[in-house]
């Protein structure tokens, strides 16, 4: 499971200015899919996708991500993946329904792969002051747009919240500083000019 033009990214929000320094690549969700029709298709938020994964498995959300099945061409199905760490330490995968928010399917992670991200998610909830969810929200009231992917890890030895939203015909990457709540980082990118795909891979 997984991870901007400043003028332009600016417009978005109303004010003008020069780029900013040290900001990263934003990458496409959906890989092979037009995120901006997608989007239109769903009837539930990020956040409240998040809500009812944590209704489903307490704990706190860690990871959460539009996803798309692509098979040759053809959409299969559009879902919300949230990765959940419970009380007791366990990573969960909580598959949601973006059309009504129930709960299609929930599984522990018990690969290897995983249960290496899963320590780099206990890390970064030690250090974190504010949950995934007040930190999507700040990204939320920054940037004109949907959110489509959330994840905490740690960057720079700081958790951080990298928050995801579509503007437009633009990804808007925003990176939250999770102790204090800080914007740290941001970066716009109009769709199809990366193939790269890092949140929703698939993983």
């Amino acid at each position: 499971m997984r991870t901007l033009l400043l003028a332009t990214f600016l417009s978005l929000i109303g004010t003008t200015g020069a780029p900013a320094p040290g900001t990263q690549g934003a990458e496409a969700p959906l890989r092979g899919v037009d995120v901006r029709e997608v989007v239109g298709t769903v009837r539930v938020s990020l956040a409240d996708a998040i809500a009812a994964a944590l209704r489903a498995r307490p704990g706190r959300a860690v990871e959460a991500e539009l996803e798309t099945d692509d098979e040759e061409g053809q959409k299969a199905g559009t879902v919300y993946e949230v990765a959940v760490v419970t009380e007791e330490g366990s990573l969960y995968e909580i598959v949601v329904d973006p059309g009504d928010g129930t709960v299609r399917a929930q599984h522990e992670e018990t690969d290897p792969e995983e249960l290496e991200e899963l320590r780099g998610f206990l890390v970064a909830l030690r250090y974190s002051d504010r949950n995934l969810e007040q930190l999507l929200a700040q990204a939320a009231e920054l940037v004109k747009g949907t959110p489509v992917a959330a994840e905490l890890e740690m960057e720079a030895a700081n958790p951080t919240a990298n928050v995801l939203l579509a503007a437009g015909r633009y990804l808007v990457a925003v990176a939250v500083e999770a102790r204090g709540g800080q914007i740290v980082g941001l970066e716009l990118e109009e769709i199809g000019q990366s193939e790269r795909s890092h949140c929703g891979d698939g993983r």
